[in-house]
């Protein structure tokens, strides 16, 4: 994928800035500018310079492929201490940066404490590493970042344009054994580079500028052949340094040419001027002169291309942080245990929230059911107490049959009347210890009272089968009115549904009024009564007519029953039979 890219350089008098697009190991050059400084600007003034940078990046169509990406900021070699520093065998690569720092600081003349400091290595054979150290002032790095901040850019890479130079020579130097001097010509400097085995060894720059009128080339190009040779000869003068086999120009208008005619003669080695390299393409209608002054920074952006070490004085390298790099992993490790936490902590909380909504819709379900639960037990009460009273009234048939059985021959006794009335009751009466609804805990009273009234023969009769009565345990006899020779009127009241049953619990034992129904789990079941004791059954009236009537005791008055006997009034609401 192409990716567009922009360098600029800012010298004294001139902007120069080249927009390309990067793609596989080749470079197409998109847009170009080489203005000079307005006469009232100052450089100094960072955040005036970024603005008169961004208007000229603008005019010219640099300013969206200078927005989109990061922006290779030139460096003049006048700006930059360099240095080439040798290493024994066997040094670490992981101490290169301490050791070359460690050097070129003795070279600075300002604090090295601000001071930038990158490296590229240029040999590692069997005599030890040994690179090319590059220091710029903190200062200028500095102003150039602060210029980037007022033009709106992003700045990328802070490189030598010397390097630049350098990549485009690269080619043409590979295919010899020793070094290439190479010239190239700038708009506000000239760079001289020499270049082994396709890297930068060494750099000089001198302030000659491209003439402007054809009567000052011959001279310009004398004067670059002297540069050149001083060139040479300190190159020369460097410890194991190879040996220069050519001249190289870059370059292939007639100026070129002649700076070439002129280094050969002054050097009296092979030189020649050559143009872009072949992986460049560039327009054809471009000028000579601003060919040659964006030439550096086309190297730069082609550097990366190419795969050549860069020089970077944004981003040097620096010794490695061991320390760092513990406290990176003792970090990513604090994270991933928050990561972890921080997850098991959600998850436990989202299930925490699940249950508590499935417990608040188990409590609203639970209430509901409640509701429904307690009207059921209400409506099971209403219909055992509906039940309990329908199936417990009086059986007065089996009472008349037991009084029928009772009375005398017919032809000495008649009834006239028989009168029946019921009262039943039906309570609910708990223990205390029973909390919740009981089917056991009903009890049932019954009142029951029956009149009845006849003639007889004799009074004897009817004592005799009043002393009967008041001997019967199931029933109380009461007379109405006055007694007569010839008639009875009596009141016998009852509290048995059936005279075959035994004797219930008497009514003031189960005045305990119904308790209110509760919501409660499943009732317990009371335990069953014991029964009653069996009570003595009456004679057959056959045994009653062989024994003597028995006279009523003299003492109790018409009307009284034996002690315990009393009646009790029947109540009001009981149903008539």
């Amino acid at each position: 994928m192409e990716r567009n890219q922009v360098a600029i350089n800012l010298e004294s008098n001139r902007l120069v800035a080249v927009a390309a697009g990067v793609q596989a190991g080749r470079i197409t050059v998109r847009a170009w500018l080489s203005v000079p400084r307005p006469a009232t600007l100052d450089l100094n003034d960072t955040a005036a310079a970024g603005r008169w940078v961004a208007s000229e990046l603008k005019r010219a169509k640099l300013w969206s492929a200078a927005r989109r990406g990061r922006v290779i900021f030139a460096v003049s070699r006048g700006e930059v201490v360099m240095k080439r520093i040798a290493f024994p065998p066997g040094t670490d690569s992981d101490e290169l940066p301490g050791m070359v720092r460690l050097q070129l600081v003795r070279q600075l003349t300002v604090s090295p404490e601000n001071a930038a400091i990158d490296f590229v290595p240029i040999d590692d054979g069997e005599s030890g590493a040994a690179v090319l150290a590059a220091a710029l002032q903190g200062d200028r790095l500095e102003w150039r970042r602060a210029v980037c901040r007022a033009a709106g850019l992003r700045l990328g890479r802070v490189a030598l344009q010397s390097a630049g130079a350098a990549a485009l020579l690269a080619e043409v130097a590979q295919g010899r054994t020793g070094g290439t001097l190479g010239v190239a010509l700038g708009a506000e400097s000239t760079e001289f580079v020499i270049v082994e085995g396709g890297q930068l060894v060494f750099a000089r720059a001198t302030d000659l500028v491209r003439p402007a009128s054809a009567e000052e080339t011959d001279g310009f190009a004398q004067k670059v052949a002297v540069e050149a040779k001083r060139t040479w000869m300190s190159y020369r003068a460097a410890p194991d340094a190879p040996v220069i086999e050519a001249v190289t120009v870059l370059g292939s208008d007639a100026l070129s040419r002649l700076v070439a005619q002129r280094c050969a003669e002054t050097l009296d080695l092979p030189s020649e001027a050559v143009d872009f390299p072949r992986y460049v393409e560039i327009a054809a209608d471009m000028p000579e002169a601003e060919r040659s002054a964006v030439a550096p920074l086309i190297g730069l952006l082609a550097e990366p291309a190419i795969g050549r070490a860069t020089l970077d004085f944004a981003s040097p390298r620096r010794v490695p942080d061991f320390a760092g790099q513990r406290r990176r992993l003792v970090l990513l490790g604090a994270l991933a245990a928050i990561v972890v936490g921080g997850s098991a902590f959600t998850a436990a909380r989202l299930d925490l929230q699940r249950r508590a909504a499935e417990l608040a819709d188990l409590q609203r379900e639970w209430g509901v059911q409640s509701e429904q639960h307690a009207e059921f037990v209400r409506m099971q009460a209403r219909l055992e107490h509906i039940k309990r009273f329908r199936d417990n009234e009086v059986d007065w048939l089996a009472h008349l049959n037991m009084l029928s059985a009772q009375m005398p021959d017919p032809r000495d006794a008649l009834l006239d009347s028989v009168t029946a009335k019921s009262d039943v009751e039906v309570v609910y009466a708990p223990t205390r210890d029973q909390t919740a609804y009981a089917p056991a805990a009903w009890a049932v009273r019954h009142d029951g009272s029956m009149s009845i009234a006849g003639s007889m023969k004799r009074r004897e009769i009817a004592d005799a089968l009043r002393a009967r009565l008041v001997a019967d345990q199931r029933y109380s006899v009461q007379t109405r009115g006055s007694d007569l020779p010839d008639r009875f009127d009596w009141t016998l009241t009852t509290r048995l549904r059936t005279p075959d049953d035994a004797p219930g619990p008497r009514a003031a034992e189960i005045t305990t009024p119904p308790p209110t129904v509760r919501n409660d789990p499943a009732p317990t079941a009371a335990p069953d009564p014991e029964p009653p004791a069996q009570q003595p059954q009456p004679a057959s009236p056959a045994a009653q007519a062989a024994q003597p009537p028995a006279a009523a005791p003299a003492s109790a008055p018409r009307g009284d029953q034996p002690r315990g006997q009393r009646p009790r009034p029947p109540r009001a609401g009981g149903g008539g039979g």
